[in-house]
Formats: C-alpha cells, structure tokens, sequence
C-alpha cells in the first residue's frame, strides 16, 4: 500500500505544467481528448506516476546502508580524484 505515500497538488500541477509546454492550450486539450481523457484524468494518472516515483524510490533508498567506515575506505582508495588544483 501506498498509503504513507502523499502527492501534493502542486506536485501535480508542476509535472501538468511541464507536459503542457509543448502545446498549445487548444493543442493539448485535442490530444488528452484524442486519449479518451479529461484534464482530471490526466492529473489522476500523473499523481499516481508521481506516488509510484516516490515509492521506488523510498524502497532503493531504504536498501541502500553505507556505513562510515565504508565512506572512509573510498575516500582513502581514491583520495587523489578528491584533491583540488593538483
């Protein structure tokens, strides 16, 4: 379940935004209806792409365990790509 997992709406209008600046308003409203869709519909399916984003993303996030020894590891083994103006 995605409970947990919360979308704002101006999330959605962001990624609406970004979907509509290729087209024209008129441009766009042709293509979603060419979809079968309406504008609620194109938000309800951009939410949940944006809902399953955050999912996979809490779930890689929540795998990944660096300890500190092992930032200290890499560092020493490639201290010379850290320095600056060598």
């Amino acid at each position: 379940s995605h409970a947990r997992i919360s979308v704002a709406e101006t999330e959605v209008d962001s990624k609406l935004a970004q979907l509509q600046v290729a087209f024209t308003p008129e441009e766009f409203q042709k293509k979603i209806k060419e979809q079968g869709m309406d504008l609620n519909d194109v938000r309800d399916e951009l939410r949940e792409s944006l809902i399953i984003d955050k999912l996979i993303n809490k779930e890689i996030t929540s795998q990944i365990k660096i300890s500190d020894q092992e930032i200290a590891d890499f560092y020493k083994s490639n201290e010379a790509s850290f320095r600056c103006g060598t």
